[in-house]
């Protein structure tokens, strides 16, 4: 039986899609947690966790940012594929590592960002792959990448694949569709061997 709980309006069914290249599809594997978006650049986002130390119980592609400019907020001038992550960690852990797969190559000019209160920054522990298709994370737990920057064995994070910063206030926003958030539960199982 298939442990995780989708919605199904993210749900991904195409058994065709395969963003992590291994010729199985990524709906049936259970370390690989995929959902659609509403994203033009990349409409699927799969994410591989699950080392020993942490697992995703949640995952969901979120409504793409619209108020930065309005709030004066800094952000990229084009944010793609913004997903939420929620890990817990086993205890005695303090940071866990994701992999993020894309449908669409990053441009070489793009950065991985999380949202803080005062924007979208670009996390300083990121590896995108040779062929810019995925893009590794190493999220701190209270620290870089968990939105409640507390010590607490959760990370959350709110996160984008962004080309080319913009100032704050200027006028043209993110150019990403706008989406319904959802919420995807998900429960993805690290080997404990």
């Amino acid at each position: 039986g298939n442990a995780n709980v989708i919605l199904k309006i993210q749900e991904v069914k195409d058994l065709s899609v395969d963003q992590d290249g291994d010729k199985i599809p990524d709906a049936t594997q259970a370390d690989l947690l995929c959902v659609n978006t509403s994203d033009t650049i990349n409409p699927h986002i799969s994410v591989k966790a699950c080392h020993s130390g942490s697992r995703v119980v949640l995952l969901w592609a979120m409504t793409a940012p619209s108020m930065g400019d309005a709030l004066g907020l800094s952000q990229p001038q084009t944010l793609t594929g913004v997903i939420s992550v929620k890990i817990f960690l086993d205890p005695g852990e303090t940071a866990a590592t994701i992999t993020l797969y894309l449908t669409t190559e990053a441009p070489a000019d793009a950065q991985y960002y999380y949202q803080t209160e005062d924007g979208w920054v670009a996390y300083s522990n990121v590896t995108f792959s040779d062929d810019r298709r995925s893009v590794t994370i190493t999220l701190e737990d209270g620290g870089e990448g968990d939105q409640d920057s507390v010590e607490n064995g959760v990370i959350v994070d709110p996160a984008g694949l962004g080309y080319s910063s913009q100032a704050s206030g200027t006028a043209s926003s993110a150019s990403v569709t706008e989406q319904t958030s959802c919420f995807i539960a998900a429960t993805c199982f690290a080997d404990a061997g």
